[in-house]
């Protein structure tokens, strides 16, 4: 049930009519009830399973609070992470682990092999996993309380519209609000349907036309040089980030219909300056809990190492962003970029900002932003290649036998879709320009209802027309 089929929009409007006819202290019970149906649409499987994570944790929240001694805690908060990170190194790595440990065996031992185990990766498995390793970390360290209500928490987890991409959301903000009554608030509904319409003008007028070229130049790397890998590098980025924002702002949206307010996940990242401001716009959610979990514990752990500790913590934080995304080593390497470009603007900043101060203000963003941009494609070949060597490929043969024409290459567009993606990139770089100025351009509508709902409806047209309705999967959704 994707968010831009019929089905699903039948879904959310009867869910809304029963969330609001409902008696308010059993709202939670309705989100958890379609929860429960939405995911069960993909797999009964898939929803056994993590009601199997979901009481597994629960109880061990209660078992953990119960502990006054912080001795005594720590077995069960020990149980807790092996459980939760080994079921995600099962069913995400296992087969990744199995080919490297048979290459390993075959210099050694030809002919000796592990048999790989067939399995189905649980949909959303990442994202909870680490909902509920950040929630048992709060409870161990004593800065969270465990939850009482097995189906608070079990709301808190299961929550439909950030299951499947996100966002990450912290059992501390989140679970009060499933608390919470909640009467129908007009303008946080209209609120959420234009933020809605703006995630599916997105995701089905930008993203869904671009991954026609993504996936058919990635599929055949190896039969494209020059002009149509030079223009995947460059038009991956905007898939990527309309697909993912997009998602992302759906599933906002979706929150506020029901007057539940999730975590924003994007803070305009192409306007970044530097990979480390790309990172604190970019995948917010996941980037914050790596570093509140990850980072900031071996900076504590490793406190005699002084500025090398620091280097350590981001090179080993990302790399784990890096494994997060998927098994393999073009993984490794993405997240291993990512560590080495924030050590470089850590060790060069005081140059880097001399050198600054000479030039044009203006200039200096421009270049800044230029090259953060090349920077995250070239990042994404090692994202969007299906192996290394493809990933390679590409990179080695972006100038190779160059002709300027974009004719007579199958990319899979046509020149329509070329317009209308262009067009709809040129309005979403507009709109995250004017709120990166500070210009928030629904507050500027406020006292200008005609040209407002002129806007609110062309955008509604503009996807109803355009949208290309054939319920392509998110990206994110693989992890």
């Amino acid at each position: 049930m994707i968010f831009s089929t019929l089905e699903f929009f039948i879904f959310i409007v009867v869910l809304l009519l029963l969330y609001y006819q409902a008696k308010k202290s059993h709202q939670w019970f309705i989100l958890l009830l379609a929860s429960t149906a939405f995911l069960g649409y993909f797999s009964i499987n898939f929803l056994v399973y993590i009601y199997l994570v979901i009481t597994i944790n629960y109880f061990l929240g209660r078992l953990i609070e119960k502990q006054e001694e912080k001795k005594k805690r720590f077995p069960l908060y020990l149980l807790g992470m092996v459980l939760n990170i080994g079921q995600l190194i099962f069913f995400k790595y296992i087969n990744f682990l199995i080919e490297n440990a048979n290459t390993f065996l075959g210099i050694f031992e030809p002919g000796t092999e592990f048999e790989y185990i067939n399995l189905i990766v649980p949909i959303g498995i990442s994202y909870y996993t680490f909902e509920c390793i950040g929630y048992l970390i709060e409870i161990y360290r004593g800065s969270g309380k465990a939850e009482r209500h097995w189906g608070f928490f079990a709301s808190y987890i299961l929550f439909f519209p950030k299951l499947l991409a996100g966002p990450i959301e912290r059992s501390k903000s989140f679970l009060p609000s499933l608390k919470k009554n909640y009467q129908f608030d007009s303008t946080l509904f209209y609120d959420g349907l234009i933020q809605i319409f703006w995630g599916l003008f997105k995701k089905l007028v930008i993203a869904d036309r671009l991954v026609v070229l993504v996936n058919i130049i990635y599929g055949n790397v190896n039969e494209f040089t020059g002009v149509p890998l030079m223009t995947v590098f460059v038009l991956q980025v905007f898939h990527i980030y309309c697909d993912f924002s997009g998602y992302t702002d759906i599933a906002l949206g979706i929150g506020k219909l029901f007057g539940l307010r999730l975590t924003n996940n994007f803070e305009r990242p192409l306007f970044a300056q530097n990979v480390s401001m790309f990172w604190r716009k970019w995948h917010i959610t996941l980037s914050q809990w790596c570093n509140d979990y990850i980072f900031k514990r071996i900076l504590l752990k490793r406190m005699r190492w002084k500025k090398w500790a620091a280097v350590y913590g981001v090179f080993i934080t990302f790399l784990i962003i890096g494994i997060w995304h998927g098994s393999g080593w073009n993984f490794i390497i993405l997240g291993a970029l990512q560590g080495v470009a924030i050590n470089y603007e850590f060790f060069t900043k005081r140059k880097r900002l001399q050198l600054a101060s000479k030039m044009n203000k203006y200039w200096v963003k421009f270049f800044s932003r230029v090259i953060v941009f090349i920077f995250f494609a070239f990042s994404l070949v090692f994202f969007n290649a299906s192996s290394t060597k493809d990933a390679v490929y590409l990179i080695t043969n972006l100038f190779h036998g160059l002709e300027w024409r974009l004719t007579g290459y199958n990319m899979g567009m046509t020149h329509t879709d070329h317009v209308i993606a262009s067009s709809g990139i040129i309005i979403v770089l507009l709109f995250d320009y004017l709120n990166e100025k500070g210009i928030i351009i629904r507050e500027k509508l406020t006292y200008r209802p005609l040209i407002k709902y002129a806007l609110y409806y062309g955008l509604v047209l503009t996807v109803l027309i355009f949208g290309k309705f054939a319920a392509s999967d998110f990206v994110y959704f693989q992890f």
